[in-house]
């Protein structure tokens, strides 16, 4: 991996066609920094809402000296005919130069993937899919993957035309992921539009705030929604909504397959939940932040309205985090045997709606299942909170007791439903709940 434009320098300085015949991979990963404004002070948030207004901060690129120049980087790209794999951080200048059709139309002819991760800084809507043309050129191009690292507001209107296409080009990619403010360009849509051979597609809105989150309007601007098997949306900022109707946005998309949800969306009603049975859904993530109601998963992996193709259900919407404190101490703690005794763990957000009593109900209400796999962090959680540490805590009083620390620490003890387990917590209204 290079990650500085000194590296770079001398990774085209050395580099020789020998050398560039065994590179499959290019990497160039650019640091950011965090912007320093008046705006963002911390006083008075909580640790949550601290660490959140710390990730919002924008973010610059690394100061360019334009140095190694276009001219010794074009180069290198000529000689990197093996390529397969490329990704670009941090740098404006040169995610435009592999965007131009210099490059794409006379360099890297076995590029596969293309990743693009910057601030597209002095360009006025970097979604705009004009500056995205030139990739026809690489032909063997099936995943794309773009992340704009702006604010919301610094996203201009653009006079620019569409790129229009007798026929929509249909080896352009197959992969994409769209990152950024995506509610800020009326032409985020347009990178999905153009391409008819979609087959995975993942959009991750970072906007935050009081405009409903576009995601749906872009996943309506799919030319082919019945090649599309599977679907990727998040929201890394709290969203007051989301524009459009996600139960009739979904329900074009008839071989879906594969469908995740991540971050901070309003929670989904009742009416998405019975879709989700009438797709031919194979598998169903949740991931973090996610406000997953256990009531309605249970009705759709369990009883009459049972799906009849989920096979995997990703649950890592909360999690409980291992900690090994050092070796010093633990060894006081436990004795010499202290690398037998479970890490001790922080325990999981828990919810009235994502309770541990209610997912222990919805494990054991599906352990006759043999088509169904449930796992992910959540899961997770419940081993470590209640085999884990009632197991730590029993090593400790042993130890403490005066035993020699050799007994074996039982950690595969059965799990209890209980409703005394769940705790409660912040959930989502249902008036919040997205259709």
């Amino acid at each position: 991996m290079i990650s500085s434009y000194q590296q770079l320098s001398k990774f085209c300085a050395r580099l020789s066609p020998k050398l560039a015949s065994h590179v499959e991979t290019l990497v160039v990963d650019i640091p950011f920094v965090k912007t320093e404004e008046d705006e963002y002070e911390f006083e008075g948030y909580d640790e949550e809402s601290r660490a959140e207004a710390e990730e919002a901060k924008p973010m610059k690129e690394t100061i360019d000296a334009g140095w190694p120049k276009n001219e010794q980087l074009v180069v290198m790209l000529r000689m990197l005919e093996e390529v397969e794999e490329v990704e670009m951080k941090g740098s404006t200048r040169i995610a435009l130069l592999v965007l131009s059709p210099q490059i794409a139309n006379s360099c890297l002819p076995e590029l596969q993937s293309l990743a693009l991760d910057t601030t597209f800084d002095g360009i006025d809507d970097p979604f705009h899919s004009s500056h995205y043309s030139a990739l026809l050129y690489y032909d063997q191009l099936l995943a794309f993957e773009v992340r704009i690292q702006r604010p919301f507001a610094s996203i201009l209107p653009s006079t620019k035309p569409l790129p229009t296409y007798n026929i929509l080009p249909v080896h352009l990619y197959r992969d994409l992921r769209i990152e950024g403010p995506l509610g800020a360009s009326p032409y985020a849509s347009s990178l999905v539009s153009i391409s008819s051979a979609l087959d995975s597609l993942r959009l991750c809105d970072s906007a935050a705030g009081t405009l409903p989150s576009k995601v749906l309007t872009i996943l309506e601007a799919v030319e082919h929604p019945e090649r599309v098997s599977a679907i990727s949306l998040e929201c890394t900022r709290r969203q007051t909504g989301v524009e459009g109707n996600l139960s009739n946005t979904l329900s074009r998309f008839s071989t879906l397959e594969v469908l995740g949800f991540v971050g901070q969306w309003p929670a989904l009603s009742g009416s998405v939940y019975k879709l989700f049975g009438k797709l031919p859904i194979r598998e169903l993530c949740f991931g973090p932040k996610y406000p997953v109601s256990l009531a309605r998963l249970k009705e759709l992996v369990h009883g009459p309205s049972k799906s009849s193709t989920l096979r995997l259900l990703n649950l890592s919407n909360v999690e409980s985090k291992s900690i090994r404190l050092s070796a010093a101490f633990e060894c006081q703690l436990f004795g010499p045997h202290w690398e037998d005794v479970p890490p001790s763990t922080s325990f999981a957000k828990w919810t009235r709606n994502f309770s541990k009593g209610a997912l222990y109900d919805l494990l054991e209400s599906t352990a006759d299942d043999e088509t169904l796999r449930i796992y992910g962090t959540a899961v997770e959680a419940l081993v470590k909170e209640d085999i884990w540490m009632p197991a730590r805590q029993e090593a400790l009083w042993r130890h403490h007791q005066g035993g020699d620390g050799d007994e074996d620490i039982e950690t595969d003890n059965e799990w209890e439903t209980s409703s005394s387990a769940s705790s409660e917590g912040d959930d989502e209204l249902d008036s919040d709940e997205v259709d």
